[in-house]
């Protein structure tokens, strides 16, 4: 299956599907990526696509999906690019990832001249959540 594929196939997912048909497209493009039949771009896009289909279930994802998607989110984690930034702070919240919002909070110590948009970015996902990454629903 190529790239375009894969999107096209969530991008045409129904908005309410079950939650472990869901569970399944999300371990799909983790296995995609890992066996590098899509680039980071790709996965961003995908993970996007299947997180909105995720609040729809009003679930939380899978422990060890979720740990699986932490660990490559936070080898992909870099502030050079704000479109990265954007998409990966979105998917932190969306998915619960706690590594990667600590990495994320670290980024901002760790780096004091980073682009003024991209701190902002950060610092407004740090707000956002507070202590509940665990729980994406905690405002709702």
């Amino acid at each position: 299956m190529s790239s375009l594929d894969y999107l096209k196939k969530y991008n045409e997912l129904p908005d309410s599907i079950p939650s472990d048909k869901l569970d399944m497209f999300f371990i799909e493009i983790l296995d995609a990526y890992n066996l590098q039949k899509i680039n980071k771009y790709y996965l961003f896009e995908a993970l996007e696509e299947l997180s909105s289909r995720l609040t729809y279930t009003h679930n939380i994802l899978k422990d060890e999906i979720r740990n699986k998607i932490d660990i490559i989110l936070c080898n992909l984690w870099h502030t050079d690019n704000f479109e990265d930034v954007e998409i990966m702070t979105y998917l932190i919240v969306n998915l619960s990832l706690e590594k990667c919002f600590e990495v994320a909070k670290e980024s901002l110590i760790q780096n004091p001249d980073m682009d003024k948009k991209i701190r902002k970015e950060i610092e407004e996902t740090i707000e956002e959540v507070g202590e509940n990454i665990l729980n994406p629903f905690h405002d709702w």
